[in-house]
């Protein structure tokens, strides 16, 4: 009896082991992954990314990374290319359609970190190229179902930044560190599903996708934004009277800087677009000291 027990914990301790040792790969077709933003708490977008098709650079083979803000997509825009190795390494490069040679793959998330290890990785954003953070503590979260390493990770300016395996990190698929370059405006992770299931958070069973409701997208009466959709210009009219200096800035999906453009006193104010290609733009008006105006535009 004492054999057959002895065996049978071995056998029990070898599943744990196993099950342990199994690795859940981030990079995969048949996953999308929610990400909202907001601003001063209120969810202005929700971005939508998902891994589809291959592109082979040497003998490397990466994935196609697109995003959509549309709860139900017509149209995805290519944000850039991922590769997952066996060390449990991924690395990202941007996409950047108006440099079709630029291809620059560097750190995105380790896996394979320990306690201690100092990391520079290279999110999409806006305000940095590289963040520099610390891998603090680990330890584990609920996946459809399942245990699965989380990792938590330090930098110069915050300490709630973490990544889970197969999930990618708190603040978005290509944004770990997100909170290490700025506050406000806020951007999370909502949910991931796979084959269409929700799977992150575990047991969540509500919408993935979520309505911006920020009134910084509602304003109205400011500023008219016409045509749009655009394809050779767009013009700003207001009948406000500004004695700051303002500017007009544009932005892809991806919080890229397209364009920065001073405007004058005078409006009607016509504004060149000819250089952006065909998709969706987020502009913002504003002047050094405040945001004033931010909206979405399409360029056909």
């Amino acid at each position: 009896m004492k054999t057959i027990l002895t065996s049978i914990s071995i056998l029990f301790l070898i599943n744990i082991i196993a099950a342990q040792q199994q690795y859940y790969p981030l990079v995969e077709e048949n996953k999308t992954w929610y990400v909202v933003h907001s601003f001063f708490g209120s969810p202005s977008a929700t971005g939508v990314y998902k891994c589809e098709g291959d592109t082979l650079v040497g003998d490397t083979t990466y994935k196609i990374v697109y995003v959509t803000y549309d709860e139900f997509p017509i149209q995805w825009t290519k944000a850039g290319f991922l590769y997952e190795d066996e060390n449990q390494r991924v690395v990202f490069s941007k996409y950047k359609a108006y440099d079709s040679t630029y291809f620059k793959p560097q750190l995105l998330y380790d896996f394979g970190a320990e306690i201690g290890d100092s990391l520079t990785i290279s999110p999409l954003n806006e305000f940095t190229d590289q963040v520099e953070i610390v891998i603090a503590a680990m330890d584990s979260v609920l996946v459809d179902g399942e245990y699965r390493p989380r990792t938590w990770f330090d930098c110069e300016i915050s300490s709630w930044n973490f990544w889970i395996e197969g999930i990618g990190s708190n603040t978005g698929l290509l944004e770990p560190g997100f909170y290490c370059t700025i506050i406000c405006p806020g951007q999370d992770l909502y949910c991931v599903k796979k084959d269409g299931i929700t799977i992150y958070p575990d047991a969540y069973t509500g919408e993935c996708y979520v309505v911006g409701i920020d009134d910084v997208f509602e304003k109205k009466n400011v500023f008219s934004v016409y045509p749009n959709p655009a394809s050779d210009y767009i013009e700003l009219h207001t009948e406000q009277l500004f004695t700051e200096e303002l500017y007009v800035r544009v932005n892809d999906l991806m919080g890229q800087l397209i364009s920065h453009k001073s405007l004058g006193g005078s409006f009607p104010c016509r504004i060149s677009v000819l250089n952006l290609t065909p998709g969706l733009y987020i502009y913002t008006i504003g002047s050094p000291q405040q945001s004033i105006q931010k909206g979405m535009i399409r360029i056909q």
